[in-house]
């Protein structure tokens, strides 16, 4: 339902933060799932190589919400 995430994702010197894009592929969505449905992506950041990472703030969860 949507496109793989980069396996690694670089925080430029002197940020604490970085994005991505997570592209959706609305018609195989909606094509399975009735308009109102909330769809829930976990994310998961692993391997730090440059910070300390917090495992417990490490998941997030995306909420996609089907609308018209």
């Amino acid at each position: 339902y949507y496109d793989k995430l980069p396996e690694t994702l670089t925080i430029p010197n002197g940020s604490r933060e970085a994005t991505t894009q997570l592209v959706l592929h609305n018609a195989e969505i909606f094509a399975d799932y009735p308009v109102g449905q909330i769809l829930l992506l976990p994310v998961r950041i692993a391997n730090p190589t440059r910070y300390t990472l917090n495992y417990s703030l490490s998941l997030t969860m995306v909420v996609i919400t089907l609308a018209d």
